[in-house]
């Protein structure tokens, strides 16, 4: 294949384009493996290489992609791999709250940015960190918040809750399934984010306008 691609006559057929595209997936390694060893998969089999090598690839270069940008270090963490937002899942499940868990979802895709919160004249360097857990001037909403985190999760887990790092709760909150959110069982998370879906949509319509002046675009 290697010496087809080298062949300066060979660059403008479709030979030529087709074992480019093998050779980006990789999928030269199965063909020449199928060749040497004379034996082609039938379709279906050929099909389930196909789809599972695109997705290892995606998934890679995704991944790629999202570590060299450190402002995205909170996003990597709360979607962690290249498939559908769990929120997504949850807002099909309970469509009067759609709107709240797309929010949540939003969320969660901001890069990390500095600011000034224009609600309290406070200077920080994670604006929406600050919005979500720090700003006084959403303090009653953010305090009926964790008041029901406490009622809903059983105690131990209500104190591994709170005694996460402000970057794990901000990241619990906007939909994370780290190790505190792994615990609770698959009904009392979804209770919990249904209610936590609730909350931080009432956070939200007091710091959007504030947003916005940070150049966060949730359109």
């Amino acid at each position: 294949m290697g010496q087809i691609l080298a062949s300066e006559s060979s660059q403008i057929s479709l030979t030529y384009d087709y074992i480019k595209i093998l050779m980006k997936y990789e999928f030269n390694v199965f063909v020449e493996n199928f060749v040497a060893e004379n034996f082609f998969p039938d379709k279906l089999l050929w099909s389930k290489i196909v789809k599972q090598t695109l997705d290892i690839y995606e998934e890679n270069k995704w991944k790629h992609s999202v570590e060299q940008r450190p402002e995205l270090k909170r996003y990597y963490k709360i979607h962690t791999c290249l498939t559908e937002h769990r929120l997504l899942r949850l807002a099909v499940t309970y469509p009067s709250l759609n709107t709240k868990f797309m929010t949540l979802v939003k969320l969660g895709a901001i890069a990390i940015k500095t600011g000034k919160c224009s609600l309290c004249n406070m200077y920080n360097t994670d604006i929406l960190m600050h919005y979500i857990l720090c700003c006084t001037s959403i303090l009653q909403i953010r305090t009926e918040m964790f008041y029901k985190i406490v009622d809903i999760l059983d105690v131990e887990d209500s104190v591994r809750f709170f005694n996460q790092d402000d970057d794990e709760i901000v990241e619990s909150l906007l939909g994370s399934m780290n190790h505190t959110m792994q615990t609770p069982n698959a009904d009392v998370w979804s209770l919990l984010m249904c209610h936590i879906a609730d909350y931080m949509f009432k956070l939200y319509q007091v710091f959007k306008c504030d947003l916005y002046s940070h150049i966060f675009d949730l359109n």
